[in-house]
């Protein structure tokens, strides 16, 4: 397998609260909103999961003026070495799901710049009335009013730019699968290396759909105690528990 693949897909768990994802185009902007859940709170947030057995479908993201997905849930497909790199923004416990499981739930998203954004252009009549006014004042010499009713008419005639991916029902559907970001050699300045899957809605899972959870050393017991502790859980082949500290050395 290639090294830039991965066979478990990550959902991460320490996001900030109350980030408006419609206004984020690069993962420095998560970091201007707030910082990352604290472990504690990360790993509550990870137990919740595996205790429901679902992403709940909540993200919401601005792809152009007039376009806005549907909400969501989101896996990553990062390999493990490169996980430190996620955690910055994301905080540091994560649920590893099997790539089979998202590969038949989940679609990846295309990338963006702001400037390649599809899109289409419609014209913008002028005012008809306006227009009817000032030929009618040119007939009667009112000439100065003429121009007046003329340059009415004619102030709101233009172009304005639509999304192309308006003109159909597939087009509105693949939108939310679209996240606007400009491409950079830095992780900071671009999400085109987060490699984000999603799915629309609410994603329902089965233990044995979970082949791992990282958390800091601090957490692994509390999550272990959950693990062994729960019969759908400790039934299955158990989830591989690894410490962030190990991830972070790798």
């Amino acid at each position: 397998m290639q090294r830039y693949r991965s066979g478990i897909f990550w959902h991460f768990t320490g996001s900030p609260r109350g980030v408006d994802w419609s206004s984020i185009r690069r993962p420095s902007d998560i970091l201007k909103t707030g910082k990352p859940a604290q472990d504690t709170d990360a790993a509550d947030t990870a137990i919740k999961i595996l205790e429901s057995q679902k992403l709940l479908g909540t993200c919401v993201e601005r792809v152009s003026e007039t376009q806005e997905t549907e909400k969501f849930c989101c896996v990553t497909d990062i390999p493990l070495k490169d996980l430190h790199n996620h955690a910055k923004h994301y905080g540091r416990v994560a649920i590893g799901f099997s790539a089979t499981r998202i590969h038949k739930n989940f679609l990846p998203v295309i990338y963006i710049p702001t400037d390649q954004i599809p899109a289409s252009k419609e014209y913008v009549k002028p005012n008809e009335d306006a227009l009817d006014w000032a030929h009618q004042c040119y007939k009667n010499g009112n000439y100065q009013e003429a121009e007046y009713y003329e340059q009415m008419a004619w102030s709101a005639y233009g172009e304005r730019v639509i999304s192309a991916l308006d003109e159909s029902a597939a087009g509105t559907y693949f939108v939310n699968f679209i996240k606007v970001t400009d491409f950079s050699s830095k992780d900071e300045d671009t999400f085109y290396s987060e490699r984000e899957w999603r799915h629309i809605g609410d994603f329902e899972f089965l233990p044995q759909h979970v082949e791992a959870v990282i958390a800091p050393k601090s957490q692994i017991g509390r999550l272990r105690e959950y693990l062994s502790s729960h019969p759908e859980y400790s039934k299955q082949r158990s989830a591989s528990l690894v410490s962030w500290e190990f991830v972070d050395s790798a």
